[in-house]
């Protein structure tokens, strides 16, 4: 907090004629970047310990340092606004944008909001880290690595379709939790001057958020054809293998696809 009272202090002196000049924000965002530097190593940190020893007392201490950093970004990046109007190279004025961008999802303003929000996060984190399925018909409950390995080696399309459709009894007692926290991020990304979060996120490109969108669907069309041809050829040779499981044609089922998520087939 005290690093926090000298950035104002600063404003406050280098504000003479009510636009700071390029010097001003030079020395702002050198004071910024410094007191973030600090802050991200510890979170990071304790992020780790949090994520590999999952208990009460890690979750609120990896929520508390996530809450000091994040209301430190979205306090910089409120402060930066002043900063709006400076005429400034556009290397400096990208290290204005990369700071609003520092958090995927940046907390709001409101103490009490920035905690709730980052509770819910860490909350969430270490139930998905600690989520087991267990079978209904007995034996030892399986996490994530368990089930993963399931769907990337077996081939039997019983196993496969019970380790996909397993993991997905873990999220559902998450949705109202996710539900608020989204709800609190697109607060912080607006507090910041974005139109939510997800406008924030297309934001980190050079370019505007809705040509970005366009952008992205331009090169979609590009790729389209050759992606159809290998989902089908993909397609075909699943079919070779579980016969009627996998359709003639329309999407593949994804517990065939070797990846939890589909994200990858190499497997």
């Amino acid at each position: 907090m005290r690093r926090l009272s000298s950035l104002a202090l600063l404003l406050t002196a280098c504000v003479t004629d009510g636009t700071p000049s390029e010097a001003d924000a030079r020395a702002f965002i050198d004071s910024a970047e410094t007191e973030l530097a600090a802050l991200a190593v510890p979170t990071s940190q304790m992020g780790w310990v949090a994520a590999t020893y999952i208990t009460e007392d890690t979750e609120a201490l990896s929520a508390r340092m996530q809450t000091a950093f994040g209301s430190a970004v979205q306090q910089l990046a409120t402060q930066a606004a002043r900063f709006d109007d400076t005429a400034m190279p556009d290397e400096l004025r990208r290290h204005f944008l990369l700071l609003k961008l520092s958090l995927a999802a940046p907390p709001p303003a409101d103490p009490a909001l920035a905690a709730e929000m980052t509770e819910l996060q860490v909350g969430m984190e270490a139930d998905y880290g600690k989520g087991k399925w267990c079978p209904p018909t007995g034996g030892d409950c399986l996490n994530l690595d368990a089930l993963s390995r399931v769907i990337s080696q077996s081939r039997n399309p019983d196993s496969l379709a019970m380790a996909w459709e397993g993991w997905r009894t873990v999220s559902p007692s998450m949705k109202s939790r996710y539900a608020r926290w989204a709800e609190l991020a697109n607060d912080g990304a607006r507090g910041m001057g974005f139109a939510d979060a997800g406008a924030m996120w297309r934001s980190g490109y050079d370019m505007d958020p809705d040509n970005f969108a366009v952008e992205v669907e331009r090169l979609w069309q590009q790729v389209a054809p050759l992606y159809e041809q290998l989902h089908a050829y993909v397609r075909t040779r699943l079919r070779a293998r579980y016969g009627d499981l996998v359709p003639a044609d329309g999407p593949i089922p994804a517990q065939f696809l070797g990846n939890m998520w589909s994200q990858e087939w190499g497997n």
